[in-house]
């Protein structure tokens, strides 16, 4: 996920009968796509979203112990808050993410995941579980909180660690993003709850790093509010509701 490429590698690595659509994808795509995406994945989500009449779509590659998964979907306040309680609810940890939301508001997002309980590939068995599921939310044929919630209390030892969450908000100045970094510990479905606590300040996620260090969360997510009148008091409101969203 940390190998950059250029348009021109793209371009020359699809040829010129596919280069119309490579470049509007490009072109809808946040700034840091190319600079956080190495060509073979470029090429990778080219493929999946060729036809926007089958969303979403999860496809994965293999690895050992950690596998990728590609996520494409159309943009709402909830997708994304599925697809991360999917994966929790189905035992898939997320160690690393990319999250990119083109222009034209459909979501390509990149996972770095594991077994939550063995640290090993996941297994075919249940990416079709997540795959259900994911489908199932997008439809609104099913809410997967429940699953994910079952799932964490079956595990007591993550449902609290005692440390407060702590969120820092501010602008980038190059692109005029809010920046929200959260640092809390990790448990199962913390996504979904940091995601959530975003949505509900009425903050969209254009692109979001996830790192997780141990038993420790520092994420990284560039927002926007629809809002052009984004002053210091407002971005503290935000940082404290955020807070208050994540549990210990």
């Amino acid at each position: 996920l940390m190998s950059g490429t250029t348009r021109e590698e793209v371009l020359a690595a699809v040829g010129s009968d596919r280069a119309v659509p490579v470049t509007e994808h490009l072109d809808a795509m946040p700034a840091d796509y190319l600079r956080s995406t190495p060509i073979g994945d470029v090429l990778w989500h080219l493929d999946l979203i060729a036809s926007r009449d089958d969303l979403p779509r999860v496809d994965v590659r293999r690895g050992t112990p950690l596998e990728t998964a590609v996520v494409v979907g159309e943009d709402s306040s909830s997708f994304r808050r599925h697809v991360a309680e999917s994966f929790a609810a189905n035992g898939i940890d997320v160690l690393e993410a990319r999250l990119h939301t083109r222009a034209d508001g459909l979501v390509v997002d990149s996972f770095q995941v594991r077994d939550d309980r063995t640290g090993e590939e996941v297994g075919d068995e249940r990416w079709g579980r997540a795959r259900h599921d994911i489908e199932a939310a997008a439809s609104g044929q099913l809410d997967p909180v429940s699953k994910m919630e079952a799932r964490a209390s079956a595990y007591q030892s993550q449902t609290s660690s005692g440390r407060k969450p702590i969120v820092e908000c501010s602008i980038d100045s190059a692109t005029g993003d809010v920046v929200v970094i959260v640092k809390c510990s990790d448990r199962i479905g913390r996504l979904a709850e940091i995601l959530a606590a975003i949505s509900a300040c009425g903050l969209e996620v254009r692109l979001a790093k996830l790192d997780s260090r141990g038993d420790e969360l520092v994420d990284t997510f560039h927002v926007r509010g629809g809002r052009d009148d984004v002053d210091a008091e407002r971005i503290a409101g935000w940082a404290q509701l955020i807070a208050a969203g994540i549990t210990p």
